[in-house]
């Protein structure tokens, strides 16, 4: 009896601890798994570019000079008409000086032409040719070729000027200057009936505009008024009287803005008349110096 008794609690207690340990695996929480896709940086995108221009457009100056200043910088937002760049004005100026020595000396020479040759002005004119071939034969041998060139070339314009002081004027040279004189005379004349005729025509425009201006006015006054006591009878204003009030107003304020530049085209007419005569008569002068 005793050790079946024993076996069967030894059999009873094995079976209470596999329970015991079934039990326990099965009440285990699982391990949480993380969740990596939402922690993935997000994509970047890298690639080469290139900015261009929607359309281009080829800039030139007006003459020709070399460029002193840019006004402008690169990507710089500019409106039309405003300066790029400016051209550095000295070659410019030095071109104006000698086409101003160039006038004197033509207007030297025509003098010469007018009158007859003096005898001092001649005999100067033989000094300095005289002085021009000693220049000449003292500087051969010990100058450069192109100071030898310079001093023949001062020689030989000596010599014509001394040859043409004792010829006197040409004949056709008188002409030609009795030409110009006469050329100049009528451009004067024809300047000054021009302009005078843009002035007219100017003062014309300003007149009508002043008319037109008061005529806009009138009827707009009496529009104005017929609605003022169309307005104290029963009922609205009908929509035609005011759109025929607004357009009475719009024709005043059409007429102000035309009288005004009728006013502005005159003043320009008359400065134009007093620059175009003065230039006009300043060629005539020249001619006739």
């Amino acid at each position: 009896m005793f050790p079946t008794v024993a076996r069967v609690a030894c059999i009873a207690g094995i079976a209470v601890v596999l329970l015991a340990g079934c039990a326990g695996w099965g009440g285990a929480q699982p391990t949480p798994v993380p969740d990596t896709a939402a922690e993935l940086p997000a994509p970047r995108v890298v690639a080469d570019g290139r900015i261009v221009p929607l359309r281009s457009a080829e800039l030139r100056f007006l003459g020709m000079g070399n460029v002193a200043e840019i006004l402008v910088s690169e990507g710089q937002e500019v409106s039309a008409g405003a300066p790029l760049a400016r051209l550095d004005s000295a070659e410019l100026a030095a071109a104006v000086e000698q086409a101003r020595a160039a006038l004197d000396e033509a207007s030297a020479q025509y003098e010469l032409l007018r009158e007859p040759a003096d005898p001092e002005a001649v005999a100067i004119a033989e000094a300095q040719v005289a002085q021009a071939q000693a220049a000449a034969r003292q500087t051969q041998g010990r100058v450069t070729a192109a100071e030898l060139k310079a001093a023949r070339d001062e020689l030989a314009e000596a010599r014509a000027l001394l040859a043409r002081l004792q010829a006197g004027p040409k004949a056709t040279e008188i002409e030609q200057a009795r030409a110009a004189l006469a050329q100049a005379q009528a451009a004067l004349q024809t300047q000054t009936a021009s302009l005078s005729a843009a002035k007219t025509d100017a003062e014309l425009r300003l007149a009508q505009a002043a008319n037109a201006l008061r005529d806009a006015q009138d009827a707009y006054s009496r529009v104005y008024w017929e609605n003022i006591e169309l307005e104290k009878l029963p009922g609205d204003l009908p929509q035609a009287r005011r759109d025929a009030e607004a357009a009475a107003r719009r024709a005043v304020e059409n007429g102000e803005t035309a009288l005004a530049q009728a006013q502005v085209d005159l003043e320009r007419a008359r400065e134009a008349e007093r620059n175009g005569l003065e230039a006009a008569q300043a060629q005539v002068r020249d001619a006739d110096a």
